[in-house]
């Protein structure tokens, strides 16, 4: 047997270096064309076939790949294409006949809409958001009643 008291041990450190990742370009824009399609179809009250899991796996792979800027303008855009396209119109021909119910019913489906958006964004909310600084999707209010429904953009 040797003798392990006199040896020097040469230790030899591993460095683990990040691989940087690369992601398609056409495969970037199909998530994206997958993930704003399902958004209309949220905002559309269209969502019975929709699997969340994939549609926050996809936005996942997005901000991962470095493309948390894409997702969030892209978001913000959908969204104020929805409320002035649709929703402003539904609320204005109303003015005459039944406005507050309209735009009630209006706020209550952009808030269900946001949540279910919110859910499948979380990661971009979380990580990529917070890094830059931006704008959350939902807010809480500062001083919140009892059981307060989230303020989303």
């Amino acid at each position: 047997m040797s003798n392990l008291k006199g040896s020097t041990k040469k230790t030899n450190k591993m460095r683990i270096q990040a691989v940087p990742m690369t992601i398609d370009e056409k495969y970037v824009n199909n998530i994206w064309y997958f993930l704003r399609n399902a958004i209309q179809d949220i905002q559309r009250k269209n969502n019975r076939d929709l699997r969340f899991e994939e549609l926050y796996r996809n936005a996942y792979t997005m901000v991962l790949h470095k493309q948390g800027e894409k997702l969030y303008t892209g978001l913000r855009e959908i969204i104020t294409e929805h409320l002035l396209d649709k929703v402003v119109g539904n609320v204005l021909n109303s003015l005459n006949t039944n406005f507050l119910q309209t735009l009630n019913l209006a706020w209550d489906d952009h808030q269900t809409a946001m949540v279910m958006i919110r859910d499948i964004l979380m990661y971009m909310d979380q990580v990529y958001v917070q890094q830059n600084n931006m704008e959350n999707l939902c807010q809480q209010h500062p001083h919140p009643p009892a059981h307060p429904p989230p303020i989303c953009l």
